[in-house]
């Protein structure tokens, strides 16, 4: 290993969890060829107050490894359940105040949420959803299957699929009401062609019945929008999914709702 072209770098794994958060070893490895390390430290910011400072856990030296020209930190730590935790890593060497983070922007000056790593406590991916392929498919844009009749809705415009999408609000100052008929029966017809190109994971975008042509404003939660189909629809695109082997992934933005919400 060429020793001059060695870039500082970290790696977290879990030791226990627990229901309340997680014990965790964190690991450190600096270039010895940089200099002397004092105050190794790791950052952390939990997501939902990243303008205030962060929680600093001080990481001591551990030991040096010639044979890679590292040397290397560790340290073990508990953090309280959180969907994400922004973190970075921050040590003073040769009079200089550094910092190792995923992007460096701002030099050391500042820390943006670009520029940190992340970190979930206490989430586990399941054993299907690791090493695949994921497939994120805007229902309405996606395909429509023609023989779905659908009820004019008050306040929508159907247009025909050939038409440009409408952008900015219409003549009536609504923004993205303008539907194309993407529905859940024109995803099932392309399933084998979804699975031909290496998907087993498609992810729908919010399929609830809404206000506007996205669906994040949801007016309620329990019905399908009726240009999107049905629960019959969806209990047969989730069996034929199953069918090969895919799994089929709801985006339920319960953050999300309608002012028409029920």
């Amino acid at each position: 290993m060429k020793k001059a072209n060695l870039e500082p770098h970290h790696h977290i794994i879990s030791i226990k969890k627990y229901h309340n958060g997680e014990s965790l070893k964190v690991t450190v490895r600096l270039p010895m060829r940089l200099g002397w390390f004092e105050r190794v430290r790791l950052n952390v910011i939990n997501a939902g107050n990243f303008d205030l400072n962060s929680v600093q856990y001080d990481i001591p030296h551990s030991r040096n490894d010639e044979c890679t020209g590292y040397a290397i930190f560790e340290t073990e730590i508990f953090l309280a359940t959180s969907a994400l935790y922004y973190y970075y890593f921050s040590y003073d060497c040769n009079g200089q105040h550094l910092r190792l983070k995923k992007k460096n922007i701002t030099g050391n000056l500042s820390i943006t949420k670009q520029e940190c790593f992340k970190l979930s406590i206490n989430f586990s991916a399941p054993d299907w959803a690791k090493g695949s392929t994921m497939y994120h498919i805007f229902v309405d844009r996606f395909c429509k299957y023609p023989s779905l009749n659908v009820t004019s809705i008050p306040g929508r415009t159907f247009n025909d699929w050939n038409d440009k999408p409408v952008l900015g609000p219409n003549s009536n100052g609504d923004w993205n009401v303008d539907f194309y008929g993407g529905n859940l029966l024109g995803i099932i017809s392309k399933l084998n062609y979804i699975q031909s190109i290496g998907i087993s994971i498609i992810f729908l975008s919010p399929i609830f019945y809404g206000q506007s042509n996205h669906l994040y404003d949801t007016i309620d939660y329990t019905i399908v929008d009726p240009y999107i189909g049905s629960k019959k629809d969806l209990e047969k695109l989730c069996y034929e999914a199953h069918k090969r082997g895919m799994y089929i992934i709801l985006d339920g933005v319960y953050n999300h709702t309608g002012n028409r919400s029920k």
